[in-house]
C-alpha cells in the first residue's frame, strides 16, 4: 500500500487567512505610526529651537559679539513686529548692533515647514556676556523671560521655549 505524498506549502485558504491577519494588523498600527511620526517631528522641532537659541548664547560668549535670533518668513530678514514665528527663524551676528541681520551674517535659517505654529516674542539677542537683550536698537534689558509657544498644527500639543534674561534657556 502506497502511503499519502507529505504536502508542501501553502493552501489557498492559508493563504488568506494570512493576508487578513496582516491586514488587519496594519489598519491597526498605520494610524498609530502616522501620530508617532507627526508627534516626532514636533519634538525635533523644539529641539532645534531649543539648540538653535544655546548656539546662538555660546556664539556670542565665544565671539565676543551680539547675536540675534528672530522670526523671520524669507529666511534674510526678521519679521518684524507681531511674532509671526509660522514660517521659521535665523541665528545672526548682529554686526552693526541694531537688531538687523546682514546677509553675510546669517548663521542658521529654520523653516518650520508646516509642522508647527509658534508664538511669542518677534525676536531676541544675546550679549557677550550670554544675557538676553531685545532687538531694537540699544538693546533694551528684558525684564521678565522671552517665551515662545510652539503648537502643533495637527495634535494641538503645544511646548513653550523660555529665555531668562540672564540666558538660561528652558523648554515644558
Amino acid at each position: 500500500m502506497k502511503l499519502p505524498a507529505l504536502a508542501l506549502g501553502f493552501t489557498l485558504v492559508e493563504l488568506m487567512v494570512v493576508i487578513a491577519v496582516v491586514a488587519i494588523s496594519l489598519a491597526i498600527a498605520v494610524p498609530n505610526f502616522a501620530q508617532f511620526v507627526d508627534t516626532n517631528r514636533f519634538q525635533s522641532l523644539s529641539s532645534a529651537l531649543i539648540a538653535d537659541m544655546a548656539n546662538a548664547r555660546a556664539e556670542a560668549i565665544r565671539r565676543g559679539s551680539y547675536m540675534g535670533i528672530c522670526a523671520s518668513t524669507d529666511g534674510s530678514s526678521c519679521s518684524g513686529s507681531g511674532a509671526d514665528w509660522s514660517r521659521g527663524w535665523i541665528v545672526f551676528v548682529d554686526i552693526n548692533q541694531d537688531g538687523t541681520p546682514v546677509a553675510s551674517a546669517i548663521l542658521q535659517v529654520q523653516n518650520l515647514g508646516g509642522t508647527a505654529v509658534a508664538s511669542g516674542t518677534s525676536g531676541f539677542r544675546f550679549v557677550p556676556s550670554g544675557e538676553v537683550r531685545g532687538l531694537s536698537s540699544g538693546g533694551v534689558r528684558i525684564g521678565n523671560s522671552v517665551a515662545i509657544t510652539l503648537t502643533n498644527t495637527t495634535s494641538n500639543a503645544s511646548k513653550t521655549i523660555s529665555v531668562a534674561p540672564y540666558g538660561l534657556i528652558r523648554g515644558n
